[in-house]
């Protein structure tokens, strides 16, 4: 497993190919990024697995999904749709929706805050639906969606395997 952010991708890809790792490689989702993908010899990517936090569908995308592409097609002046960006994106459209929730003459920094805690099993932008009761991963209590989904590397284009897993869960909640 490599814990790398989007800058220390390319040397993480390279690294392994160096030294012939035959195990599994799992990075983060960030290096799966095209721009990312793009820079290294196809070889050394193939079959990797990556964490990514919403569905992968090139055919049949979301709603959500369609809203984020077109407003990054449209203002991200060169920002790669798939990466990092994602992350940011999502919880801002989810504190949208809180702030709506609220009205403009209801925001201060305690309600807002009352209001995310008592989120419990809301939609959310391009993600699983999350819980901010600060209980969702164990000595995180900020965190309120830790179910990721992981991708697979194939021919270049990354493959969603299986359903949601709920890194909390497995991390040890309470």
């Amino acid at each position: 497993m490599l814990l790398t952010a989007d800058t220390g991708c390319t040397a993480a890809f390279e690294g392994l190919a160096t030294v012939g790792l035959k195990a599994q490689a799992f990075y983060t989702g960030a290096c799966a990024a095209p721009k990312i993908i793009d820079g290294v010899p196809t070889e050394d990517s193939e079959g990797a697995i990556f964490n990514v936090e919403g569905p992968i569908s090139r055919t049949n995308p979301d709603p959500d999904t369609n809203l984020y592409n077109a407003v990054i097609a449209e203002y991200g002046n060169g920002l790669d749709a798939i990466g990092a960006a994602t992350v940011s994106f999502r919880a801002f459209m989810n504190l949208y929706v809180v702030l709506s929730e609220l009205g403009a003459d209801g925001i201060t920094a305690d309600t807002v805050t009352s209001a995310l805690r008592g989120k419990v099993d809301a939609s959310s932008f391009m993600g699983h639906s999350y819980t901010c009761n600060g209980k969702q991963f164990k000595g995180l209590p900020a965190v309120c969606a830790p179910q990721q989904m992981l991708g697979q590397m194939t021919d270049r284009q990354l493959n969603q395997i299986g359903d949601w897993v709920d890194v909390g869960k497995i991390y040890g909640t309470g």
